[in-house]
């Protein structure tokens, strides 16, 4: 999402100058960074002196860098009161709902959530991705400043789901990270009786030697191919004849938006924030846990690919644009800064 951001504002002109400020080194996400003009990266820790009064908007993201801030401002509180620079963060999930499952741990859970909302009272600004997320927030946290801009995704290189001649699997796929939270045992358990669908799991995680073994359990291993973390999703989505999300929960599903800008039809879970963005005329719709619920939605796409693909390509066309995200956040950063 952050590359989205910068990406888009640094091509059209919109900033002058991007610092990327990051902990770990990761060679994917540095290289997309590293090809932008007037971007540069810094790698930092807890020791960093860093100039933010040289900066209009500070836009954190995830626990780290927003302790960073918490921390940094702590440190230097009577000059952070003269500061111009303003703090934004995205919070990209509902804390304790996501990370109970991320942990597999209740209790680390409710701490490192309780953590999180003490230090978001640094913040300038705090943006959750949809409604329903902003309404779990307005009253758990010390910080009031709050809004909400969905997530969006760069235009690609559509392609509609066309008939694939007969004998041909129906390639059904998810990219995700491998949590129990993720709900990618429900596919699983439903291919038995889906015999002309062959199930495509990009990513890594906990629950990966778990979801194989089940595969071998009820036979449908070789329904079901692990691809591990793939660099080229593109590629990935252009392989599918349809994209699932059978999360437990979700800030925002970017998954969701990124096969939709492919024109993929799309199966998902009844969660909030699903049944807030779309309705069962965009996607198909299962209710969570419900093997009857979801083996209905996949064979209801099986039957109206063409008609699932053209409605969520339109949807996205109309409101999940890099450029429509784009819009709402720099409309938020000069909103700030003036």
């Amino acid at each position: 999402m952050a590359h989205d951001i910068i990406s888009f504002g640094v091509e059209n002109g919109y900033f002058e100058q991007v610092s990327v400020l990051y902990f770990n080194e990761y060679d994917g996400v540095c290289l997309n960074f590293r090809v932008l003009k007037n971007v540069e990266l810094l790698k930092i820790d807890f020791s960093s002196k860093i100039d933010f009064d040289s900066f209009d908007i500070v836009h954190s993201h995830m626990l780290k860098p927003d302790f960073f801030i918490f921390f940094f401002k702590l440190k230097n509180f009577i000059a952070c009161k003269r500061s111009r620079c303003k703090f934004v963060t995205t919070l990209h999930q509902k804390d304790y709902v996501n990370l109970q499952y991320d942990y597999n741990s209740k209790l680390k859970a409710i701490v490192v959530s309780l953590l999180w909302r003490v230090i978001l009272v640094a913040q300038t600004k705090v943006v959750c991705l949809s409604k329903s997320m902003l309404n779990y927030y307005s009253h758990k946290i010390m910080n009031s400043n709050l809004t909400y801009i969905y997530n969006g995704r760069g235009q690609a290189e559509t392609r509609r789901a066309l008939e694939r001649p007969s004998g041909h699997y129906f390639k059904l796929g998810s990219t995700c990270l491998l949590t129990k939270r993720k709900g990618i045992e429900q596919v699983i358990k439903v291919l038995p009786y889906l015999p002309n669908v062959q199930f495509l799991v990009a990513g890594i995680g906990p629950e990966l030697e778990n979801l194989k073994k089940l595969s071998v359990d009820l036979g449908v291993n070789n329904q079901v191919e692990f691809l591990g973390f793939i660099e080229d999703t593109p590629s990935f989505l252009r392989n599918l004849d349809a994209f699932i999300l059978p999360s437990r929960g979700e800030g925002f599903p970017l998954a969701i938006i990124e096969a939709a800008s492919y024109a993929l039809p799309i199966i998902a879970s009844n969660i909030d924030v699903v049944l807030e963005a779309f309705d069962d005329e965009d996607i198909a719709i299962f209710e969570l846990d419900s093997l009857d619920s979801l083996l209905n939605a996949i064979r209801k796409v099986i039957e109206n690919r063409q008609s699932f693909s053209d409605k969520i390509h339109f949807k996205y066309e109309r409101e999940f644009t890099q450029k429509a995200m784009f819009e709402k956040y720099y409309a938020l950063y000069k909103t700030l800064s003036n």
